[in-house]
């Protein structure tokens, strides 16, 4: 059961020990499990996450959000142990989508969910985006994401997990709000001796742990 702190104390989100509870259950005990900590000082009000593809980063964001959801609406929740204020809202940028028989493009869906955090979230919201900016060119993008993510951090100031494939706009904002946002990747082993594999890629391990640090390669 999570604790609740008080409406009028700082907005908070700590959780130890959390995990999936659609995956952990279906994979018989195997996912790894993940501690957060969003919030005022000394904890960081925006988690940006990077690491390789298929390394964890959207399974951990949505672990987050569900727990959120899950303590909002009064049910216990899956961690070990868990501090969670309440919140007047959860925001996600989540997944690749179109809708075409509406003539939206995945880009336009993208930018949609973006705009309605961007309008509607506030210092007591939760927003989780989800490598925001890829739907189109890669400078565009970088662009998107760099400037949605300021605009969070500096103007909103809600709770905010983001993953991105973009490093430089991780290492750029984390200079310029280096109380607001923390960096963190999702943790990964290159098999020593392993050489590349196919394409020059490099073979590597993944661990599904997120740990502070940005990835040097996505």
């Amino acid at each position: 059961r999570p604790h609740v702190p008080a409406e009028s104390a700082p907005v908070e989100v700590r959780l130890e020990g959390c995990w999936h509870p659609v995956l952990s259950p279906m994979m018989g005990g195997g996912f790894v499990p993940n501690d957060y900590h969003l919030g005022a000082r000394p904890a960081k009000r925006c988690h940006v996450i990077t690491g390789p593809n298929m390394g964890g980063k959207s399974t951990s964001a949505r672990s987050l959000a569900l727990s959120v959801v899950m303590s909002q609406a009064g049910s216990f929740v899956p961690c070990a142990r868990a501090t969670l204020s309440a919140m007047d809202g959860v925001f996600t940028r989540m997944g690749a989508s179109d809708n075409i028989l509406m003539g939206r493009s995945t880009f336009l869906e993208e930018l949609t969910e973006a705009s309605s955090a961007l309008s509607q979230a506030t210092e007591r919201s939760l927003v989780i985006l989800d490598e925001l900016g890829r739907g189109t060119a890669t400078y565009d993008g970088a662009a998107i994401a760099y400037s949605t993510l300021s605009y969070l951090v500096s103007r909103t100031r809600c709770l905010c997990l983001f993953a991105t494939h973009y490093p430089d706009i991780v290492r750029a904002l984390a200079r310029e709000h280096p109380d607001d946002v923390g960096t963190f990747r999702m943790d990964y082993v290159r098999d020593v001796g392993a050489g590349e594999g196919a394409e020059g890629i490099p073979k590597i391990t993944l661990l599904y742990r997120v740990v502070p640090g940005i990835a040097d390669r996505s």
